[in-house]
């Protein structure tokens, strides 16, 4: 898509809004660089952004950190990685998108098909073979960002010692897998809540301007900044 057809679009939404006194917040869609430079120049027409993470676009990323995270501007990232695999295994940027100047994010969502496919599939396993796969899932451990598999965490340690939500409280990883079944949707929970968590925390942390040593406490955020180039 061309950048004036892009100025066009977002003249002729505001233009619309405004004839027919609608008075909800306008989003514009970043999708690549230069939808950035064209909406930084259009700031006072629309209310925040959203950037479409499926792929990992570093140029589109830089140019935010560059364009809008001086802005008083708001930055949502959605349809973002959450499985290493999709990153080839790099890790996924997650919260650390904050330092890009993204305020918040939500994750990819499974399609109702796959959905159905893995809880058939699920249903099809043996006990063992759900072990088996319960034993490659990951813990996203908020204290450190660090997220081993559950065949390396096989302790009775409380979970409480690094996350406080609903599904950590009172349980190690061995309580959690005693039930085979929920051990999936149990961990995927926690992760949901402990990203929530994190994303406010890290927010307060800019506003207070105390971000970088936040982040610094997180010993293995900095492994991945360091890596990713970050």
């Amino acid at each position: 898509m061309k950048r004036k057809c892009d100025k066009v679009k977002l003249n002729k939404a505001n233009e619309w809004r405004l004839s027919k006194g609608i008075n909800k917040e306008l989003m514009g869609i970043a999708n690549e660089l230069y939808d950035v430079i064209t909406l930084k120049n259009k700031i006072n027409l629309v209310n925040c952004v959203g950037i479409d993470f499926k792929n990992e676009n570093r140029p589109l990323l830089s140019a935010i950190k560059v364009n809008l995270k001086p802005l008083d501007i708001w930055v949502h990232a959605f349809s973002v990685p959450r499985s290493f695999i999709t990153m080839n295994w790099d890790g996924t940027l997650s919260v650390l998108l904050n330092d890009y100047g993204i305020d918040t994010i939500s994750m990819k969502v499974g399609q109702p098909k796959n959905s159905q496919r893995y809880i058939i599939k699920r249903k099809e396993m043996t006990k063992e073979q759900k072990i088996r796969e319960n034993m490659k899932l990951r813990y996203f451990n908020p204290a450190d960002y660090s997220t081993l598999r559950i065949s390396e965490m096989l302790s009775d340690k409380n979970l409480s010692n690094y996350c406080n939500c609903p599904v950590c409280r009172g349980n190690s990883i061995k309580t959690i897998l005693n039930d085979i079944d929920t051990a999936y949707i149990n961990l995927r929970s926690h992760e949901a809540f402990a990203y929530i968590d994190e994303s406010s925390n890290y927010q307060k942390e800019i506003i207070q301007k105390t971000s970088d040593k936040y982040f610094n406490s997180k010993k293995y955020a900095k492994e991945i900044a360091y890596r990713l180039g970050v």
